[in-house]
């Protein structure tokens, strides 16, 4: 069973892809019209704050990238119109996938060589996990974030902070989560949520930047563990995977 959760599947790959933003979000033109919307607020004759909140998986795709990359192409937008928040049950969530190591009754039960290696390693669901974590502190860094104090676990816990720290700071919010189930959860409570669900279908040639080529070489060696550059001669072009 540990090979066999080691052994990154296609879907990883697919996710590789997904978190680098190479293939994009099928919503990503409604959270475009909802971050338009809230930039152009007027503070100043009452209408609220926007706040941008985040489920733990939203973390582990990195699907705050999305939004950063549309709010920066909003040039001239203050700090004070646009946050994020995050709740600290995600941080704890994170914490408890990603604060696992292989033991040495884990490697001695496999007997074989190579595996020695995976001595004091997290396992590929706690690396997927250290890279949400990641986010969540650079995240936390950013002057227009805040951080919300919270207990519990579950979705529903996530929720519920959420939609206390909207009700006490009389703000706007949008949460964003890659599980379908969290954002019905969120509607059911009257709070706006986006489910940034993975594209079913691709293209046979991907255009992308460099920059989503370097986040994917990042993303794939967390995930599998080693990259091979032996066949980035066979490039299209700059932009062309």
């Amino acid at each position: 069973p540990l090979l066999e959760e080691e052994i990154p599947t296609a879907n990883d790959l697919k996710i590789c892809f997904f978190a680098s933003r190479i293939l994009g979000l099928e919503c990503e033109e409604e959270l475009r019209r909802i971050l338009v919307e809230a930039a152009k607020r007027d503070l100043l004759k009452g209408e609220k704050p926007f706040f941008i909140g985040y489920d733990t998986n939203a973390l582990r795709f990195q699907l705050n990238y999305v939004v950063e990359d549309i709010v920066s192409e909003l040039q001239g937008i203050p700090a004070s119109k646009i946050g994020s928040c995050l709740s600290e049950i995600v941080k704890g969530e994170l914490r408890r996938q990603w604060d696992k190591k292989y033991s040495q009754s884990d490697i001695n039960s496999l007997n074989l060589h190579f595996t020695w290696n995976f001595l004091n390693q997290p396992p590929k669901a706690a690396r997927m996990a250290r890279l949400g974590a990641v986010e969540y502190k650079r995240i936390l860094s950013q002057i227009n974030c805040q951080e919300v104090s919270s207990r519990g676990r579950g979705d529903d816990a996530i929720i519920h902070s959420y939609e206390f720290f909207r009700d006490k700071n009389n703000v706007d919010m949008c949460l964003i989560s890659g599980d379908n189930n969290f954002t019905a959860m969120a509607h059911e409570e009257k709070i706006q949520a986006i489910y940034a669900k993975q594209p079913t279908s691709y293209e046979e040639r991907i255009d992308c930047t460099w920059g989503q080529v370097v986040d994917l070489l990042y993303m794939t060696t967390n995930v599998f563990g080693y990259r091979s550059e032996e066949h980035t001669s066979e490039l299209q072009s700059p932009n062309t995977i």
